[in-house]
């Protein structure tokens, strides 16, 4: 599977590399990158077609440090350069990596990213105070002007409804962000010499499973 790549925001001369192999994706960053580095890249399949109904999934099988942002990416837009998408991250911000976050996301404005939603989900990714060890999985869909996400342990437990009370989240979409664009995933702030790995990457389009 090749993948297409766009940039949401630059970090000077900062670079990452995202690689598939095997059905995994690895994520990096050499070792002249920043430490604390704010380059953020959303990427998916090069021959999807474009959708407004639409689902991505991946289980986040590790990460180098908890400063590692993962994240699914719907609706991307490349309109000449201007990217416009959807995204559900990990927080990472004071390491409070147990809240999940949507933005919206426009290249054209001076902050690019507006958030649209965040949640709790420490009672699937933490025990006892303590974060609950990769992996994990993640799926999220957006149909009409609803988002949803899920996120779940799958060594741990089946995968769950997307009703689920503890495991899901929805929110509403703004209007401006209901044209069709292409699913795929979200990186970020990968620190110098850092990784990550995804892998059971998926996308749906159209036809949305368990609808």
């Amino acid at each position: 599977m090749a993948l297409a790549t766009r940039v949401l925001t630059a970090d000077g001369a900062d670079v990452s590399g995202i690689d598939i192999a095997d059905g995994v994706v690895t994520l990096s960053a050499p070792t002249s990158n920043h430490e604390l580095s704010n380059l953020r890249k959303v990427f998916w399949p090069a021959t999807e077609t474009a959708t407004t109904e639409q689902q991505a999934c991946a289980t986040w099988q590790d990460q180098s440090s908890g400063y590692v942002q993962e994240g699914i990416a719907l609706r991307v837009l490349d309109q000449g350069g201007r990217v416009r998408a959807l995204t559900v991250t990990k927080n990472v911000i004071y390491g409070v990596q147990w809240t999940f976050n949507v933005h919206t996301w426009d290249t054209s404005l001076a902050q690019p990213f507006t958030p649209i939603g965040q949640y709790d989900l420490s009672a699937v990714v933490t025990a006892n105070g303590d974060y609950l060890p990769f992996p994990w999985r993640v799926c999220a869909r957006a149909s009409g002007d609803q988002l949803t996400f899920k996120v779940w342990l799958p060594d741990r437990e089946a995968e769950p409804a997307w009703d689920d009370a503890v495991h899901a989240r929805t929110t509403t979409v703004p209007s401006d962000y209901l044209a069709a664009g292409t699913a795929g995933w979200y990186i970020g702030h990968v620190p110098a010499g850092g990784t990550a790995h995804y892998a059971d990457l998926g996308v749906w389009a159209g036809s949305l499973p368990g609808t």
